[in-house]
């Protein structure tokens, strides 16, 4: 049985905030290919979406990475959309939004992790190939 672990923090954050707002756009521009593609920060640490999963009697906590596809829907590492606990969909917005099906905003710190703790709004993300192809950019070139 999976338990978002993060659930209990979204749900006291839920009950004390006002309402998400609504947003237009829901496309992410993305890089050529058929992707998954992982989410990653400047400083090159992956993003996690977190459960509590029960075991026989025991409860453990588990960090699965975090991916995006060509939709711009988040999703976990073999397909599957990751969701809200009212069963929508998350994407990233054309605006670096996280936005639901239903085009509500929700504040990433509800639902990602990074390095255990909610992730800050602050922090930026970016996706994995990019990282790589900057990085290899700016490599010196042997000539």
């Amino acid at each position: 049985m999976r338990i978002p672990f993060l659930f209990l923090i979204a749900t006291l954050c839920f009950a004390c905030s006002k309402e998400p707002s609504q947003t237009e756009s829901i496309t992410l521009t993305l890089p050529p290919g058929d992707g998954p593609w992982q989410i990653w920060t400047y400083d090159e640490q992956p993003i996690h979406w977190e459960t509590a999963e029960y075991l026989g009697k025991k409860l453990y906590k588990r960090a699965y990475s975090v991916y995006v596809d060509v939709n711009g829907r988040f999703i976990f590492n073999d397909g599957k959309p990751i969701k809200t606990y009212k069963g929508e969909s998350l994407y990233w917005s054309s605006s670096g939004e996280i936005i639901t099906d239903h085009r509500r905003v929700i504040p990433r710190e509800q639902v990602f992790s990074l390095n255990g703790k909610p992730i800050s709004p602050e922090q930026p993300l970016l996706l994995k190939e990019q990282i790589i192809t900057a990085r290899a950019e700016i490599r010196p070139r042997n000539g």
